[in-house]
């Protein structure tokens, strides 16, 4: 069911507002996201929560159940075939500018196909099968993306807690967005009194000593990232998917790009976060403004907390 009036002509020309709008009398499954976890944060979570139907089979992987708040089963079964250089919205594309060219699309929409096809088999032929890959980019449902919001809790408490999160991204999709010098501003932030905590995933994120608490520690890698937003003061990151998720949760937060990358997409993020947002740009190469700017907001926090 959509969460606001939308009109009918709007809905047609965008079809997961069409999905969500009709809904399915059957079990939904949704397959698999084959590409970035921003997609899954951006479309995906939206997309199972707001679909109206009898019951909701998940194709995810294991630790990011809490992302899928009213879904009734998962299925794990599945094979992340894609290599993580050429992952790209919900599955990938041949090219794009300024970035390498996919020489291995057409095997991987080979290995798409066999892998769909092994979900189908398990499942049952009488599932709806919703493929996201299909969803492209629709000015429409930017327009109104702001709207599909929830709640999130952990599934299970494990007492991940830090004043500061970040993300320290490294992937080898898109180089240019990872930011190789964390540490720096950890030191500076332990210095001051604040501790630091990392979130994403282990293989995609930069392993930092100073770090406090680090999410893909945890059991249930989801579950801790949501406490440890709830319970920081501040999000400190990247144009990643994980700060996607933090804008979706409104924390406060603040975002950079040392580089001056082709696609910097945090008006999205400001758009859905109700919190405390600000954006210090593309090519920051100066710590101290990115340490300044944090520190001020949290002086503030702490001048206005109770004693």
């Amino acid at each position: 069911m959509l969460p606001i009036d939308i009109s009918k002509s709007e809905i047609i020309q965008c079809p997961i507002l069409q999905l969500v709008e009709r809904g399915s009398d059957k079990t939904t499954v949704f397959l698999p996201n084959y590409g970035e976890f921003g997609s899954t944060i951006h479309k995906l979570i939206k997309l199972v929560y707001f679909f109206d139907c009898p019951k909701k089979i998940v194709c995810c992987r294991k630790g990011e159940e809490a992302y899928f708040p009213n879904a009734d089963d998962f299925y794990y079964d599945w094979e992340d075939f894609v290599e993580e250089k050429h992952k790209w919205g919900f599955f990938t594309k041949r090219s794009l500018t300024g970035i390498e060219k996919n020489h291995r699309y057409r095997e991987y929409k080979n290995l798409l196909t066999q892998d769909v096809n092994n979900i189908k088999k398990a499942l049952g032929e009488d599932c709806n099968y919703i493929p996201l890959w299909t969803f492209k980019h629709t000015p429409i449902f930017e327009k109104y993306h702001s709207h599909f919001v929830f709640d999130f809790k952990p599934i299970k408490k494990q007492g991940a807690k830090a004043d500061v999160v970040i993300s320290p991204r490294n992937r080898s999709s898109r180089q240019e967005n990872n930011f190789l010098e964390w540490d720096g501003i950890i030191n500076v932030l332990n210095e001051n009194g604040y501790s630091v905590g990392c979130v994403g995933s282990k293989n995609q994120s930069l392993n930092l000593s100073q770090s406090r608490v680090n999410s893909w520690d945890y059991d249930d890698n989801a579950s801790a990232v949501i406490e440890l937003f709830s319970n920081c003061k501040l999000y400190l990151g990247l144009d990643t998917g994980v700060s996607h998720l933090a804008a979706f949760m409104s924390i406060p937060m603040i975002v950079f790009s040392h580089s001056a990358q082709n696609y910097y997409l945090t008006s999205y993020m400001a758009e859905i976060n109700k919190n405390y947002f600000l954006d210090l740009g593309k090519s920051v190469k100066d710590i101290s403004t990115i340490t300044n700017s944090v520190l001020n907001f949290l002086n503030k926090v702490d001048i206005q907390l109770p004693l």
